[in-house]
């Protein structure tokens, strides 16, 4: 397996650590579970004011990846493409040879000229696509479309692309068309599949989004995919256990061995717009001084292995 790719799948948590970026508080887009009528999906973006990433505060980026055992940082945080200064970021980054991805929902106007400037500048890193999975779910959930000429032109580069997939209670009409869905993302040179949780985060959040127990029978599918389609196996990047959490916390089952030996608040740390550090604890405005055992929940086993 090439480094690229070990990157994707983030095999390097056992011995580095990955910074997840906030670049900017702006977006393109109003996803129904993301940004409800009062308020955001995050408390990151609730309480830090800074809209964007002073660029007074890259060289202490630079500082902070080469002191800390960093393998990666991923650039993200609502759309990180709207980061005014993101092509002279990139070039930095460069510059700086402090490798780093992208996450991006993808239909920002200024994806093309930022991949005109990867290709150009000879850097190819790894792109984490937000997406619904399917085409009518992508413009009801998130209100626009899938840009197929953004992704030929990515695979046709050579870059490694990566879906980050939401999953919410209307994904489960889809049950039956998934695997096939997958199977023709896959063939399309997608190289990694993440599927992501959405939680209900505050009193206005979209009902028919929340997840229930009846959700189950979609998690049950994703496990039987990963366990038995040779293609899908290693491109779905959520493990057995992750999935089975998800289980688990609707039937009240939780396997505390797994849950206490979650170490993602070591490995993965999250920055600010002020460079202040966040985990996936105190991200969500949790008491950083508890165990993951006294809040475990659809949250955290986003990052579990």
């Amino acid at each position: 397996m090439n480094k690229k790719i070990e990157l994707l799948k983030r095999d390097f948590l056992k011995d580095k650590k990955l910074v997840i970026l906030s670049l900017t508080k702006r977006c393109n887009l109003l996803c129904k579970y993301c940004r409800t009528s009062k308020n955001w999906y995050d408390t990151l973006s609730q309480h830090v004011n800074d809209i964007d990433l002073s660029k007074d505060k890259w060289e202490e980026i630079k500082q902070f990846y080469y002191e800390n055992n960093i393998a990666e940082i991923l650039l993200t945080w609502w759309e990180p493409l709207e980061y005014p200064y993101i092509n002279e970021f990139i070039d930095f980054l460069i510059d700086n040879n402090i490798w780093f991805s992208i996450h991006t929902n993808w239909v920002a106007k200024k994806f093309n000229s930022i991949i005109d400037l990867l290709i150009k500048r000879e850097k190819k890193p790894n792109i984490h696509l937000s997406i619904e999975l399917f085409k009518d779910l992508q413009s009801d959930i998130r209100w626009t479309y899938i840009p197929d000429e953004v992704l030929e032109k990515l695979v046709r580069n050579n870059f490694n692309v990566e879906f980050k997939i939401t999953l919410h209670n209307k994904t489960l009409k889809y049950i039956d068309l998934l695997e096939e869905k997958l199977l023709n993302w896959s063939n399309l040179w997608i190289k990694s599949f993440r599927f992501q949780p959405v939680v209900k985060t505050n009193d206005d959040f979209d009902e028919s989004l929340i997840i229930k127990s009846n959700f189950i029978i979609l998690i049950n599918k994703l496990i039987d995919i990963k366990n038995n389609n040779k293609v899908l196996k290693d491109k779905i990047r959520n493990s057995i256990q992750s999935f089975q959490n998800i289980i688990d916390i609707f039937e009240w089952n939780i396997n505390k061995k797994v849950v206490n030996s979650c170490k993602r608040d070591k490995e993965i740390i999250f920055l600010d717009t002020w460079l202040n550090q966040k985990t996936c604890k105190t991200l969500w405005n949790r008491d950083k001084n508890k165990k993951c055992s006294d809040y475990f929940d659809l949250v955290c086993c986003w990052f579990q292995s």
